[in-house]
């Protein structure tokens, strides 16, 4: 089996998709907390581009499955990374674009649904869902054009979380169907505000 283990709210702090050029100086980025189903413990990671365009957060693939010697917790799988970025003085940030990569393999009658989600803290979700359905046996990739952003002068922590699920339906029970997210080669971007 090829086993890569790979609806917005519009909110009112949303900045303008197009933005100010990426700041100088350094971005951080600090993983403070990574729990859920589909989460190797101490495997996640994060790097930000030299240039501060995007970053990418590695918690490994988040994969769920059905059939075969798949048991039923393998259907649905979490992971919940909550991260602190902090941007140069003078700038704020939102999330937006964000694009999503990963395989599928749906046998026919099989279904898979992957839900991600950018949350900074007290805030609303935003939320990007994407559906698939079998026969399906591919590389995939969705883009999520808005995200949620941060007035000036405000720091909070930005909690990201990938749902991936996947159900038999009327597919032959004896054949694995799955879904993975590709975590490494998911693109945070962000879009920069220069605060007055």
């Amino acid at each position: 089996m090829h086993l890569l283990v790979v609806s917005a709210l519009a909110l009112a702090t949303l900045v303008t998709p197009q933005g100010d050029p990426p700041p100088p100086g350094r971005v951080t980025i600090d993983i403070v907390t990574v729990a859920g189903t589909g989460c190797r413990a101490g495997s996640s990671s994060v790097s930000v581009q030299p240039d501060n365009s995007r970053f990418t957060l590695d918690h490994g693939e988040v994969i769920g499955w059905v059939g075969g010697a798949a048991k039923p917790a393998d259907a649905r799988k979490i992971c919940r990374a909550q991260l602190r970025i902090t941007p140069p003085q003078g700038y704020t940030y939102a999330l937006a674009p964000t694009t999503y990569r990963g395989w599928v393999h749906l046998e026919p009658g099989a279904t898979a649904t992957v839900r991600f989600t950018h949350t900074f803290q007290g805030e609303m979700p935003h939320e990007s869902t994407h559906h698939f359905s079998g026969p399906d046996d591919d590389y995939w990739e969705r883009a999520d054009p808005e995200g949620p952003g941060l007035p000036c002068g405000q720091a909070k922590l930005v909690t990201i979380v990938t749902d991936v699920r996947v159900s038999l339906g009327s597919a032959d029970p004896k054949r694995n169907s799955y879904l993975a997210t590709d975590a490494f080669s998911t693109e945070h971007r962000f879009t920069w505000t220069r605060c007055p």
